[in-house]
């Protein structure tokens, strides 16, 4: 049963490009991909975006990226840039207040193709929303989410759209956004790319709602407990 939230955030998400359900090898874990065109933001109510402007450019090595939020990047993996530093390009198309060359965003991977080099989010709360504007949604990106120590699922470019766009192209620049199924939140995700670079930007989660509790649940059910005992009471009096 997908998340209570859903139905009400998929009316505000607008156009989707393609929706997709994927699952690993336990079927009980999915995840619903939507993808999104011509926005390089969330549009998901209740989501906090990330947009690495107050980071500092360079690679993450050793060291970590904290945002206010609590979210933390960390791996050797991880570069923030910019396009107009170095001469790099991404496949990030300028729109509305969005201007590629000035907007720092993340790298995951090196150029030279580096595969061991994994970047790690760290949620530090259950999340049951992730989404971030892809600048090249290639077959060789890949994506993990974890609950805890588990995995939810993994995830390449080609599962988040059929045909792989692999010229970086800035045509091929979508906002994705995975929904988690009720009860199957990730705290911590991992990028990692065989290929040329990951590269993201304007990443956004969303705290999931708590579940009840045994303990918070028995006193609700001991309420309408006694409601049903007495209305049956009454009838039997009447």
């Amino acid at each position: 049963m997908l998340n209570s939230n859903l139905l009400k955030t998929l009316s505000s998400v607008g156009v989707l490009a393609s929706i997709a359900v994927i699952t690993n090898a336990n079927p009980a874990q999915a995840l619903l991909i939507t993808v999104q065109e011509n926005t390089p933001f969330s549009t998901v109510d209740g989501a906090k975006t990330i947009t690495f402007d107050d980071a500092a450019l360079g690679s993450l090595g050793g060291t970590s990226y904290d945002h206010e939020s609590g979210v933390s990047y960390s791996g050797v993996g991880g570069n923030i840039v910019k396009n107009s530093v170095g001469g790099r390009y991404a496949a990030l198309p300028t729109q509305g207040d969005y201007n590629k060359q000035d907007n720092p965003y993340l790298t995951v991977g090196s150029y030279g193709n580096k595969k061991t080099d994994i970047l790690t989010i760290n949620f530090g709360v259950d999340s049951d929303y992730f989404g971030f504007y892809f600048g090249s949604i290639d077959n060789y990106n890949n994506i993990k989410f974890f609950n805890g120590d588990e995995l939810v699922v993994a995830l390449t470019g080609s599962d988040i759209k059929a045909n792989a766009n692999g010229n970086q192209s800035i045509s091929g620049a979508r906002f994705v956004n995975f929904f988690a199924e009720a009860g199957e939140n990730f705290d911590r995700i991992e990028f990692q790319s065989d290929g040329i670079a990951f590269e993201t930007d304007n990443h956004a989660y969303r705290q999931a709602e708590p579940v009840p509790t045994p303990a918070a649940v028995l006193p609700i059910l001991s309420g309408l407990f006694m409601s049903a005992k007495r209305r049956k009471k009454d009838s039997t009096e009447a």
